[in-house]
């Protein structure tokens, strides 16, 4: 029998690209062919090498509109924004789709298409017509989602929802309007309504019931919007490796041997510190520090003789000029290898944006946190760390910024000079309780890892089943 044929649309930024790519392999198998439809093969390509697994042969890459997108860049949020949601891009999805039909007979059936929620009001209509279903990949969790469900254009930043079990914990968690602004944008919110009324389901790839409860959908909560037709909470979704490092622990000589130069160098740098004792500094894929947040936060790591690994993809070489002689002290790297950084025993502390792919990925490789937010969800991903007891404080200040009209990628940081992170840097790295503290969270996110997997096993298993056969259906 010919195998069921699904497509799958890949956002151009790293953390929904990897989240697509994951599901498209726990998907395919011998009777379900994935097609990942792709601007850009080489980013494509480095994006599946970054998720460290091994890709299913049935996993194909489709490349659109001839390459026009190869070479394309962006950083602006909205400009990317823009790109996705054109007639262009939305032309050449259903050009695609027509050609890779055109190469099969008729014993070959199109089941589904999966989408990013901002393509969903161009492309749905073209997926109808071909008789596809459609489904939405929401890599961010079901909290961020459900929040987006009960805004009101009319609620101001400081509008509150009471959120209930959130990490299974009796404690309610509060969230405003402001941690996540993007809920009442006049075209964030229709988009919001786009990518869950008008398709079949939601794929969350990136949670499940140990963090978001079992009573996610919030019964108790108002809505604005109507909730999914279904929900599948399948993730998270990891490298085997990477989900075994800490109990079986890394043979980092193997990998290493796979890395490139600049990567092999974090491991090289973390290979020569003490347990517990290296911060990692990344703010994701969308979202940097200024030179001269850089260069403040470096000063206070290096005041207190703190080594540190930093994610610098904006001016890295003025920033190495600026600090002069850093290499005892510190890495700084335009691209680094997250997840063997985080796997490592000698990583002590992972200064994130808190975006919540960073989260899961931290709390999988055993590391407590301290945050920065920039926009979108990640003031809510960083309370509900803070929920959980595992992380340490969040030195952003959140200016209420809309992520579709942000025209740069930097965080907001206290107007203080610095003061506020040299003493939580003093407090963490140096005082007796800080190092205590340390320990109690890094305690508490093995805690959280063991029950995220336990909900791997059984409740997510048997979403990813269900939606299997969805597919194939």
């Amino acid at each position: 029998m010919a195998p069921v044929h699904i497509f799958g649309v890949l956002f151009p930024g790293a953390g929904h690209a990897v989240n697509l790519l994951n599901v498209a392999n726990v998907i395919a198998s011998d009777d379900l062919v994935m097609h990942i439809l792709c601007m850009s093969s080489e980013k494509a390509k480095s994006w599946m090498s970054s998720t460290g697994q091994a890709f299913h042969p049935n996993l194909r890459l489709e490349i659109l509109a001839g390459g026009l997108w190869e070479t394309w860049s962006e950083a602006e949020p909205k400009s990317v924004m823009r790109e996705i949601m054109s007639p262009t891009f939305a032309t050449a999805v259903i050009t695609k789709i027509a050609e890779v039909k055109a190469g099969h007979d008729q014993t070959h059936r199109f089941s589904a298409i999966i989408l990013n929620g901002l393509m969903t009001t161009s492309l749905v209509p073209a997926a109808r017509a071909n008789n596809l279903h459609v489904y939405t990949l929401f890599p961010s969790p079901y909290y961020t989602l459900r929040l987006a469900l009960a805004a009101r254009a009319t609620d101001g930043f400081d509008h509150v929802f009471r959120f209930r079990g959130i990490a299974e914990r009796d404690e309610d968690l509060m969230f405003e309007i402001g941690d996540m602004p993007d809920a009442i944008h006049p075209m964030m919110a229709k988009l919001f309504a786009a990518s869950v009324e008008l398709v079949d389901g939601v794929i969350l790839s990136g949670t499940n019931v140990a963090i978001e409860g079992h009573n996610y959908e919030q019964p108790q909560m108002t809505l604005e919007l109507k909730l999914p037709r279904s929900t599948f909470l399948i993730g998270p979704l990891m490298p085997n490796w990477f989900s075994q490092a800490l109990e079986a622990g890394v043979n980092q000589s193997s990998r290493f041997n796979t890395l490139p130069a600049d990567q092999a160098e974090c491991i090289n740098f973390l290979n020569k510190h003490p347990v517990n004792s290296v911060v990692y500094i990344s703010l994701g894929s969308n979202a940097d520090f200024s030179v001269p947040q850089a260069l403040m936060v470096i000063s206070k790591l290096r005041k207190f003789g703190v080594p540190y690994i930093m994610l610098k993809r904006d001016k890295k070489a003025e920033l190495v000029q600026a600090l002069g002689e850093h290499t005892d002290s510190g890495i700084i790297t335009e691209w680094a290898p997250q997840l063997d950084i985080l796997a490592h025993p000698s990583m002590n502390c992972f200064l994130s944006h808190g975006g919540f792919g960073s989260m899961m990925e931290g709390i999988i490789g055993g590391t407590p946190f301290i945050t920065c937010p920039v926009a979108s969800d990640q003031f809510m991903d960083s309370k509900v760390m803070q929920h959980m007891k595992i992380s340490l404080g969040s030195i952003a200040v959140n200016a209420h910024r809309f992520q579709v009209d942000r025209t740069d990628v930097y965080p907001i940081l206290p107007d203080d000079g610095g003061t506020g992170i040299e003493e939580l840097f003093q407090r963490l790295f140096v005082l007796p309780e800080g190092k205590a503290a340390l320990e109690e969270a890094r305690n508490n996110v093995r805690l959280w890892r063991r029950r995220i997997f336990d909900a791997r096993a059984k409740e997510a298993a048997r979403d990813l089943a269900t939606l299997r056969q969805t597919l194939l259906a």
